[in-house]
């Protein structure tokens, strides 16, 4: 997929992944859908360092975004187990999925050809991994360093 967006923190969003052959000339006449939407959350945990989770996940935005693409898109086409861990530069994901009722309601399309909502949607819970913290916020909560005083 194009990168020109990130998942948000907190703000539930659609991914669209297009069918493999959407663009090709030989399009499918077979009823294929012309792609996947699926919902997904990131959710902050929120838990002990809040002013260092907010800069962690904005520092790793772009990779926990194509990793979460990745896993959804994997989805799709396998299964995967009903929670999934990752643990990335200072931050652990945890994703889990639950049955979508409201994307069952959905009629989406991609020009005329119908889209295929995703039966379940997918929740990740963002949490700081203190030992593992990116070496921005290692410098924000180290301890000031002490200027020796030169007297003359």
């Amino acid at each position: 997929m194009a990168h020109n967006y990130y998942i948000p923190l907190n703000k539930p969003i659609l991914l669209f992944f297009p069918h493999p052959n959407l663009h090709s000339e030989h399009t499918s006449t077979t009823g294929d859908s012309a792609g996947h939407v699926i919902m997904v959350t990131v959710k902050g945990a929120f838990q002990n360092n809040v002013s260092a989770e907010i800069p962690t996940f904005y520092l790793s935005q772009y990779e926990i975004t194509k990793v979460i693409e990745n896993l959804v898109y994997a989805h799709i086409f396998t299964s995967l187990p009903p929670k999934v861990e990752v643990q990335g530069k200072g931050y652990a994901l945890t994703g889990t999925r639950k049955t979508w009722e409201y994307g069952k309601t959905l009629q989406l399309a991609w020009g005329a050809n119908e889209l295929e909502t995703g039966l379940e949607k997918w929740t990740f819970v963002f949490k700081v991994v203190p030992e593992r913290l990116h070496p921005a916020e290692q410098i924000m909560d180290s301890e000031p360093i002490q200027q020796p005083i030169v007297s003359t």
